[in-house]
């Protein structure tokens, strides 16, 4: 199991031991894992796994009704939620764990079970521990609270949100690969664990994003529809302020001018986008020089759909025109390496951060971002509570990192107002000859090639 899933399942382990009923809330966006992590901490436990389905209220509750005679062996005459639920807590005697995935398509349509729910863990004499799981992480934030009526009910679902694994995890899962094809592999398909697992380690990258992606039958081949399609109305002008993003326009004035939509319509959309993790707003590490700082910015969180976004989807006809190895080499090979400027300063971001947790980085790191600016952006930014700061240049697309970009550098902190006590200076590739030995004479300046990450 990925590390960063090991983490989870511990936290699972630690609510399960306590003495008192608890319920679990685990969320995250679909393919990353929450089902599996689950699945692995019932592995030596009672259990009763559940799928919900979108379906009437009554089927909804014909279906369970089933899936508790199947798996325990129960059998009675109701289908009501109040008689099912405490059966199922009192089939065994040892602690019980009730598993609901995708637990929002009951309790949209029937409020019943989360008050049974709640009603157990409150007043039940059986140990038992339920987990809630969910892919639609807008729902969970907007719509879960109104399904407990205070904050002692609110108390009783711990709420846990997955997220994607890091770049540290995906290396591990590809070891084949060396680290320049990594961050490629990690700009295209992102930390999904999903995707890792499909992802063929005998092929080249360029092979993997043909068969899995750009191939009618292979299995992303469509999974940027089916994420905008299954929770969002109007796919296409969700698509449009999409494709306007992953081209870079990425201020409402600039989605107004190009999409022509009204800015308060661009708004909800971008707002509904956020809430469903696919797009997020960029927020500038906060500096003094706030005056100069670019506001309001925006980018597609969600990796595989700015990859679609930017190579496929104005793309599509001459997609089926040619062959998959065709469209790779003239649409999406020679901007690829602009493209993943963006992910190698995460991939950087998190190396410091790394660094910084196991104590090998001159400041110990409390706060991490970008600073991005009318004129220009700076990459890194980390400091530590008592105010010491590193400065981070990532490059990926050039191929050498030259002392001139660190005077650009240096301007572009005059204008965010910024000083800092050490440089971490990163390259794809390699330095020129003045930066190296400017690195020599000063220590406050280290420089990193990819072969370090």
């Amino acid at each position: 199991m990925l590390s960063s899933r090991k983490r989870e399942l511990s936290v699972l382990t630690q609510i399960f031991n306590k003495e008192e009923n608890d319920a679990v809330l685990l969320y995250g966006a679909y393919g990353l894992g929450k089902t599996s992590v689950v699945r692995e901490f019932c592995k030596d436990k009672k259990s009763f796994y559940y799928m919900a389905k979108q379906a009437s209220e009554l089927q909804q509750r014909l279906f369970f009704s089933s899936e508790v005679r199947s798996q325990l062996g129960l059998d009675y005459n109701s289908n009501e939620y109040t008689e099912i639920i405490p059966n199922i807590v009192n089939a065994s005697s040892e602690k019980f764990v009730l598993v609901v995935d995708e637990f929002q398509y009951i309790v949209k349509k029937d409020d019943s079970f989360m008050k049974t729910v709640i009603d157990l863990l409150k007043n039940s004499d059986r140990k038992f521990m339920v987990i809630l799981i969910s892919s639609q992480i807008g729902w969970v934030g907007s719509e879960m609270p109104n399904f407990m009526k205070n904050n002692s009910q609110r108390k009783m679902i711990h709420a846990h949100r997955v997220n994607e694994i890091g770049f540290v995890d995906l290396v591990q899962n590809l070891e084949r690969y060396d680290t320049r094809e990594c961050v490629k592999i990690y700009g295209i398909i992102g930390g999904v664990p999903k995707y890792i697992d499909r992802w063929n380690k005998s092929r080249t990258v360029k092979d993997n994003v043909c068969k899995l992606i750009l191939s009618p039958s292979g299995i992303l081949y469509n999974e940027v529809d089916r994420i905008i399609g299954s929770e969002l109305r109007e796919q296409a002008v969700y698509s449009t302020i999409l494709y306007a993003l992953a081209t870079g326009r990425n201020k409402l004035n600039d989605l107004f001018a190009y999409t022509g939509f009204s800015r308060a319509k661009i708004s909800v959309y971008i707002n509904n986008l956020i809430d469903l993790d696919i797009v997020e707003k960029v927020d500038s590490f906060e500096t003094a020089g706030r005056v100069n700082t670019k506001k309001g910015v925006y980018q597609i969180k969600n990796t595989l759909v700015n990859f679609y976004y930017r190579f496929i989807y104005s793309n599509q006809s001459a997609l089926n025109t040619m062959s998959e190895a065709e469209f790779y080499d003239k649409y999406i090979d020679s901007d690829l390496n602009e493209y993943l400027d963006r992910y190698f300063v995460k991939v950087c971001q998190e190396y410091l951060m790394l660094l910084s947790k196991i104590g090998r980085l001159p400041v110990k790191i409390s706060k991490i971002g970008s600073w991005v600016g009318k004129q220009g952006s700076i990459d890194i930014i980390a400091s530590e509570d008592s105010g010491r700061t590193i400065i981070g240049l990532c490059r990926w697309k050039d191929r050498t990192v030259t002392y001139s970009m660190c005077l650009d550098l240096f301007d572009l902190m005059g204008q965010a107002k910024i000083s800092a006590d050490y440089y971490y200076l990163f390259s794809s590739r390699s330095f020129d000859e003045k930066l190296k030995r400017e690195a020599a004479k000063e220590p406050r300046i280290i420089l990193v090639d990819i072969s370090s990450l």
